[in-house]
């Protein structure tokens, strides 16, 4: 029988459904901007802090979940949490032992929100769109550690792709931009790394 704190612990499909349609949201809401229906950019910043901010907070959740667990348990479990020892142990499987992916991911994310907002401000804007700072942030965050790389490689990949495309197809040596990949790159790096149970989906 599920208790209330069960409640709000997902399964890695439930996980995956939920990554899914943070991406899918913020991309609906970056095409609105786009098409000036939106007119802050602000909303992206708080997309970003948000996503950046949701594993802390969910690992913090399982971890107190999992104390409760074991303290009810009659067996050796129990013994695992306090009184009987300190709760280093609980902290260690699972806040540290699963939050250190999405914790490198989001270090990532922060020095690729500050490189590209330094390059947009030195350069005015001549590679990136306000808001894209923030969304490839939140991407690269949401991906985790090591999955924001198969993310950079996909993104990096596509848009080489689609260069070289315009190139022969339409005689345009302009390159793609990453406007549009930014976010529909990170659904498909978390689709892969679910389909082949990848990282933290294995």
């Amino acid at each position: 029988m599920q208790t209330p704190i069960d409640l709000f612990v997902l399964t890695r499909t439930h996980f995956l459904i939920f990554l899914s349609v943070v991406l899918a949201f913020a991309f609906i809401l970056q095409l609105l901007y786009r098409s000036k229906r939106i007119k802050s950019v602000k909303i992206f910043k708080y997309l970003f802090w948000g996503a950046a901010t949701f594993p802390f907070l969910y690992y913090l959740y399982l971890t107190y979940a999992q104390y409760l667990e074991w303290k009810g348990e009659s067996g050796p479990a129990k013994f695992l949490v306090p009184p009987y020892t300190g709760a280093e142990y609980v902290i260690k499987y699972h806040f540290i032992g699963f939050y250190i992916y999405y914790l490198v991911s989001l270090i990532v994310a922060v020095l690729f929100l500050i490189l590209t907002i330094w390059l947009n401000n030195k350069y005015k804007k001549r590679f990136f769109e306000d808001e894209e700072p923030y969304i490839g942030g939140m991407a690269i965050s949401l991906t985790g550690y090591p999955g924001f790389v198969v993310y950079l490689v996909i993104i990096l990949t596509s848009q080489l792709i689609l260069t070289f495309g315009r190139i022969v197809l339409f005689r345009k040596s302009e390159r793609v931009p990453f406007y549009y990949l930014w976010l529909p790159a990170g659904l498909f790096a978390i689709l892969l790394m679910y389909k082949y149970h990848l990282f933290y989906f294995a």
